[in-house]
């Protein structure tokens, strides 16, 4: 990505706010710790390492998924509250 690397998109993204999106790393590189410290400090939730295996990443997509649905059901009750709370 011309001008901008992965990291320094979902720091973007996380600073722009409104629905929540689940980010993965795929890096060609070994992941440190430092790595998965920078990573996770930008607002990275996963981790996978070049070549990724098309079942690993098949796993890691359906966790997302479901990360997601329960960040939209959290969304969802916490508009029930403010009715309630009136």
């Amino acid at each position: 990505m011309p001008g901008i690397d992965g990291l320094g998109l979902c720091r973007m993204i996380r600073e722009r706010g409104g629905g929540y999106v689940y980010f993965i790393l795929i890096s060609s590189n070994k992941v440190t710790k430092e790595n998965r410290r920078l990573a996770v400090e930008a607002g990275v939730d996963d981790f996978l390492s070049k070549p990724v295996d098309a079942d690993e990443l098949g796993l890691r997509l359906h966790v997302a998924e479901r990360i997601l649905g329960l960040s939209e059901e959290v969304k969802q009750l916490r508009s029930f509250l403010s009715i309630c709370g009136y």
